[in-house]
């Protein structure tokens, strides 16, 4: 059998399968765990992003995680990077407030 370069085969699954190839022409995508997730955007742990998920994803779109009967949930690491990249600092990462701000010009800048 002579070896013919993939696009030559016809686009078979078989012949995808048994040429090494082809691997290097797929991007693998990477998925992470909630952990993972709750350390990119800014909560404490797994847990805590775990509880909040389903606010994220009615209220501000967040991805879902893939498809699978496995345990744990995972989710796509690109998607929730773009994610991240569209809604800016999370909460714990944005500079508070000063304290001792004059909440009588804030107010009049809020009503100019």
């Amino acid at each position: 059998m002579t070896h013919q370069p993939p696009h030559a085969r016809g686009g078979s699954l078989d012949a995808r399968k048994s040429d090494p190839s082809f691997l290097k022409f797929t991007p693998m995508a990477t998925f992470i765990p909630a952990d993972t997730v709750a350390e990119m955007i800014g909560f404490s742990c797994g847990k805590e992003f775990l509880r909040n998920r389903a606010r994220l994803e009615r209220d501000h779109d967040f991805p879902l995680p893939i498809p699978t009967c496995q345990s744990p949930m995972k989710w796509r690491t690109s998607l929730v990077n773009a994610w991240a990249a569209t809604q800016g600092l999370p909460a714990s990462q944005t500079p508070p407030t000063a304290p001792n701000c004059n909440k009588a010009l804030l107010e009049m800048a809020q009503s100019a």
